[in-house]
């Protein structure tokens, strides 16, 4: 088990009629607020209406951000900055999914910053001091709201940024507010829960058992909670399952002293800077490639995940973890996840295969993304290949 320090400092206000208390609570220091939102969810569920009602209440000043898209780009985060110095803000308060709350932490970092904020994103520095940022969600899966990181793309390019700086100070969690997402993009928000536990899972640290433990009854509970849900979209029991266990998923309980991977996620966030398709629908068609892949070079690690999450027994290593990532394919297919990387894309996108590995490789210093094995540029033109075939 690796030495570190553990902090999440982020307060959860979850459950119906959460909002209320957070923003009834909401520090002294919020007095000028850079509200940022999407459209749909702000709507549906008057969000903005309460927000203004409970800033009217305690002479708050709010400024709005609103247009903010899917797979989020770097330009609403410069107007934010801009915003957020103009009007003296001294808080960002996100309202919306995973791409409304990295665009307000990138606003929260970049508005204390004196240089451009992508240069977190470049490795160029480092966030030490944001505003600070609270968080309504409104879509569960990406688990934003209780993380120390954020994805911005720029220039077609998607980069990863993180610092214990970036953690939100409070998120609310109502599963209410998740009711109406549709059904494939609640699918998209499960898968994209497990794959944040697989790229911890899959480690290549030792004397890791509680965590691995932990992060196998996680998979299982998002598995069977996530199935359960498709079936029963309005279910608020469900809806709060599947939102818990996306929150732990990602807030590093489960992650703490091991190595973590990442790979897929560089991979499937290059495609999804390309062709600007559901991130968790790209990682059901990535991490399975990845596994097969890997599997040849790792083939214990597999068999105890065959063992762990879908009780499969064995004395052959090798049919166990190739038996474990049939498995998961087909549980992902009955999540109505697409099959291959080209049912996802809606195109086929062989020519690229070596331009998205370049760009891969282009955000690390080494020119090489993962952990459990170091992935060379060679390697993800492979997995994408496999990410083709359906198996």
């Amino acid at each position: 088990m690796l030495d570190g320090v553990f902090s999440n400092p982020t307060t959860i206000y979850f459950g119906k009629d959460s909002a209320r208390r957070a923003l009834d609570e909401l520090p002294a220091a919020g007095s000028r607020v850079l509200v940022v939102h999407g459209k749909q969810a702000v709507e549906r569920y008057g969000l903005l209406d309460l927000v203004r009602e409970k800033f009217a209440a305690r002479d708050i000043a709010m400024v709005t951000l609103d247009g903010i898209q899917p797979n989020p780009i770097a330009e609403p985060v410069y107007t934010g900055i801009a915003l957020c110095r103009q009007h003296g803000i001294d808080c960002v308060l996100a309202i919306g999914g995973a791409s409304v709350i990295d665009t307000a932490k990138s606003i929260a970092a970049g508005a204390l910053y004196d240089g451009d904020f992508f240069d977190f994103y470049l490795r160029k520095a480092v966030p030490t001091r944001t505003l600070p940022v609270g968080a309504i969600l409104t879509i569960a899966g990406a688990g934003s709201e209780s993380s120390d990181g954020a994805v911005i793309t720029k220039d077609g390019l998607k980069y990863a940024c993180g610092s214990p700086a970036m953690y939100p100070l409070f998120s609310v969690l109502d599963p209410t507010y998740t009711q109406s997402v549709p059904k494939f993009l609640t699918a998209c928000g499960v898968v994209d829960a497990i794959s944040h536990v697989l790229e911890r899972y899959f480690t290549k640290a030792t004397a890791v058992l509680t965590s691995t433990e932990l992060s196998e009854g996680l998979i299982r509970a998002l598995m069977a909670n996530g199935e359960a849900l498709l079936a029963d979209l309005d279910n608020y029991d469900l809806r709060a399952e599947v939102m818990w266990a996306a929150k732990l998923a990602h807030d590093n309980t489960i992650g703490f002293g091991r190595k973590h991977d990442w790979g897929s996620h560089s991979i499937a966030h290059e495609l999804g800077a390309r062709y600007d398709k559901a991130h968790g629908a790209l990682l059901a068609v990535v991490f399975p490639a990845w596994m097969t892949f890997m599997q040849r070079k790792q083939p214990d690690a597999f068999a105890r995940f065959g063992a762990g999450v879908f009780g499969l027994r064995g004395d052959d290593t090798d049919a166990l973890g190739r038996a474990a990532i049939a498995a998961y394919r087909a549980f992902l297919v009955r999540m109505g996840m697409p099959r291959t990387l080209s049912a996802c894309l809606g195109t086929d996108a062989g020519a690229e295969f070596e331009a998205i590995a370049r760009a891969c490789g282009a955000t690390t210093m080494s020119g090489t993304i993962g952990n459990f094995e170091r992935l060379n540029q060679n390697d993800i033109v492979e997995i994408l290949k496999l990410a083709e075939k359906d198996n």
